[in-house]
């Protein structure tokens, strides 16, 4: 009976040793993530595709720190972790460095419309009313519609009250901005 009990109990150690976690097999799993999501990454053009790709990755790894909290395989992983926290952020400094540029433009574009409807007038003001925003593919399409308010030059007495549609997209996989050349104006 006593052969039985250490029998039981080995069989138990045995269980539990084969269940603990192995940093170096689980970081090996992780690994197998980390190449699938910059795969990924090096296939795509769409800003959001690669953001996400550095989110799955980024929390593999801080589940991998989570339960790994010590050792040469938690260094590794903390560095990596690193490097894909900046790799989003890179990314999303793009596409949000190229949405600032479209919207610059459309409103450069609203101003010159306007400026070509009444060019003996100066824009008092103008202000972005609605904003519809599109994506097909690598391509985001943006379409604004500015309230703008002009005054007279020569007299100042005279007020134009206007809405300029303006639109443009941005393609992600040139990393470029580009206006519409079709605007129209409500008045």
């Amino acid at each position: 009976m006593h052969s039985g009990k250490v029998y039981l109990i080995l069989v138990i150690f045995a269980l539990v040793f084969c269940s603990c976690s192995n940093p170096e097999r689980d970081y090996g799993d992780v690994q197998k993530l980390l190449d699938a999501s910059s795969q990924t990454i090096q296939q795509t053009a769409d800003y959001d595709v690669k953001i996400k790709a550095c989110d799955n990755a980024i929390n593999a790894l801080q589940k991998f720190l989570y339960e790994h909290k010590e050792g040469e395989w938690s260094d590794i992983a903390q560095n990596n972790l690193t490097a894909w926290k900046s790799r989003r952020s890179t990314f999303q400094q793009e596409i949000t460095s190229l949405s600032q540029e479209l919207s610059n433009q459309l409103m450069q574009k609203a101003i010159s419309e306007s400026d070509k409807r009444h060019f003996l007038s100066n824009v008092e003001s103008i202000r972005l009313e609605n904003r519809s925003q599109s994506k097909e593919g690598y391509t985001i399409q943006v379409k604004d519609a500015y309230a703008v308010r002009m005054r007279g030059a020569l007299i100042g007495r005279d007020i134009y009250k206007m809405t300029v549609y303006v639109s443009g997209r941005i393609d992600m996989s040139l990393k470029k901005v580009f206006i519409d050349d079709n605007a129209s104006i409500e008045e």
